[in-house]
């Protein structure tokens, strides 16, 4: 009786997803289809050409957005050692942090998710491109 029922459950499932599919490639057909919008003409301009004057400028090239560390998250600039009771701590340069807290006193307190050392808040980024390899 199990089986039967898991059977008529993946059938169903198998026909929604049919159902699904016929309706979603009916509309890209249509979009697709369509001729309101006209093929774009090649560019036949020859480069180092100047634009006539009046013309408006090339829009500019915008540069790609920096990879920023995730929000309460930075990346530890240089190697950190910290002596605590049960031997010495270490982050290298580039290991992915959380900040926990910040003191007064310009450090901060973060962790690894094993290791939580307090260092100065100078040797944070969330800058990738800042990390000293």
């Amino acid at each position: 009786m199990r089986l039967l029922f898991i059977i008529i459950i993946v059938g169903a499932l198998g026909y929604l997803g049919w159902v699904y599919r016929e309706e979603l490639s009916g509309k890209i057909e249509t979009v697709t289809s369509s001729e309101s919008t006209p093929a774009p003409a090649a560019d036949t301009s020859p480069e180092g050409v100047t634009p006539p004057i009046g013309a408006p400028p090339p829009p500019a090239a915008t540069p790609f957005p920096k990879e920023m560390a995730p929000a309460g998250s930075f990346y530890v600039k240089e190697r950190v050692s910290v002596e605590v009771p049960e031997g010495i701590k270490a982050l290298n340069p580039g290991e992915l942090v959380k900040m926990v807290y910040r003191n007064k006193d310009g450090t901060a307190r973060v962790t690894t998710g094993k290791t939580d050392v307090t260092i100065k808040e100078s040797m944070l980024t969330s800058d990738p491109a800042e990390i000293k390899r």
